[in-house]
């Protein structure tokens, strides 16, 4: 057990622990979509396609409870993420060109 203990404090993660107080200090990085232009596209689309991916990636629900919440097929709402994610990649290319 002593040599176990020894080992974690030789350990390199350990010295990259930081005090409490110091990482209350650091600063978190901005988001990459500052401007919003992904939550842009997809308030964008419609209904049927924004709640699955609402829920899906934003709320963090897997599909079966988005089908649960939502009253349809498992195999629909991966349907409809596979739709919405091709409409999102179609919006978001033309922006950037």
């Amino acid at each position: 057990a002593a040599h176990c203990a020894a080992d974690v404090f030789r350990s390199p993660w350990r010295k990259r622990d930081v005090p409490l107080e110091t990482a209350a200090e650091a600063v978190a990085p901005m988001p990459e979509e500052a401007d919003g232009s992904v939550l842009a596209a997809v308030c964008a689309l419609p209904e049927k396609y924004r709640l699955p991916v609402h829920l899906f990636y934003y709320e963090g629900c897997s599909i079966a409870e988005t089908a649960a919440i939502l009253g349809r097929r498992e195999s629909t709402v991966r349907t409809q993420l596979t739709r919405a994610r091709a409409m999102l990649r179609e919006r978001l290319e033309a922006e950037h060109t």
